[in-house]
């Protein structure tokens, strides 16, 4: 059996997920890596090319099961190398989710040291179960 969750039951649990991007004394923070994605949790893997620091509230209240993200700074490179996955994270360094760099808008994902790097948009949805 399929789990199926109604509009008002995916925005509920797409806000639950974002709203906790602003948990902390300050606003959360979005780290792109080199590489392999880790599991759920686990250590960082691969290099830290770029962190940006999300506004906050770092996400709008959730539309059909997708919360997108406030507008993000543009920020310079750390390192040099090819963006493979991304975290994002409270203030405190919580981990909230992981995905792949190809799920997030970037004018680039060539990242090279102290050259400026823009993510164009970031979502988060939750599964309508279909």
């Amino acid at each position: 059996m399929a789990v199926r969750y109604p509009a008002g039951t995916r925005d509920a649990i797409t806000d639950l997920v974002v709203d906790r991007v602003d948990a902390g004394a300050g606003a959360g923070k979005l780290r792109i890596y080199s590489g392999t994605q880790p599991a759920a949790g686990a250590t960082a893997t691969g290099t830290l090319l770029v962190e940006f620091t999300f506004g906050d509230p770092a996400f709008g209240a959730s539309s059909t099961g997708t919360g997108t993200a406030n507008a993000i700074a543009a920020t310079t490179g750390l390192d040099d190398g090819t963006a493979g996955w991304f975290r994002v994270l409270d203030s405190d360094d919580n981990i909230v989710w992981d995905g792949a760099a190809a799920e997030l808008g970037m004018n680039t994902t060539t990242i090279s040291t102290g050259v400026d790097v823009e993510v164009t948009s970031l979502t988060y949805t939750t599964p309508n179960g279909d």
